[in-house]
């Protein structure tokens, strides 16, 4: 079910049942809502990355123009990793611009056992990517040279245009 704008009450309106459903209960049904899944493009700056044998999966949840979003990245022994920024499409379009921070990444190194976490930016239209605490931009390599098993979660929200 889909969030819908609230209406407008008028003074000495009469409130019926109807009413209350469409604009109570169906707007809450929509944020209890589970949410829906997405195919996120993993992209590179130079050169593209492939995916081979690994998984992307993605899913958000939108009520009106908030957008929860989560992406789920598991490198596979096939996966080979272009080079350059890495880069992750968004489930919708967001209305704020580059470089906005709008949530938290971790970069799990299985065989190291060693988890980095990183912030996560807008980036050109519907794209987000990785930076360090400082601010860099995180390139292939960055902050670890990724291997088979490797995992990328990146969570976060955003105000949609």
């Amino acid at each position: 079910m889909a969030w819908t704008t609230p209406r407008t009450w008028v003074s000495g309106e009469v409130v019926t049942a109807a009413l209350l459903n469409a604009q109570l209960r169906d707007n809450l049904n929509a944020i209890a809502d589970p949410w829906a899944a997405y195919t996120p493009v993993w992209t590179a700056s130079t050169t593209n990355p492939v995916l081979g044998n690994g998984t992307i999966t993605g899913k958000f949840l939108q009520v009106g123009h908030l957008v929860l979003f989560e992406i789920h990245l598991t490198i596979g022994s096939t996966t080979t990793f272009g080079s350059g920024r890495y880069d992750y499409t968004l489930p919708s379009a967001p209305n704020n611009v580059n470089y906005d921070p709008i949530g938290r990444a971790t970069v799990r190194d299985v065989s190291a056992n060693l988890t980095y976490p990183r912030d996560v930016v807008l980036f050109n239209g519907s794209r987000c990517h990785l930076c360090d605490q400082a601010g860099v931009v995180g390139a292939a390599n960055a902050p670890v040279v990724l291997a088979t098993g490797d995992l990328l979660n990146i969570a976060g929200m955003y105000e949609a245009a």
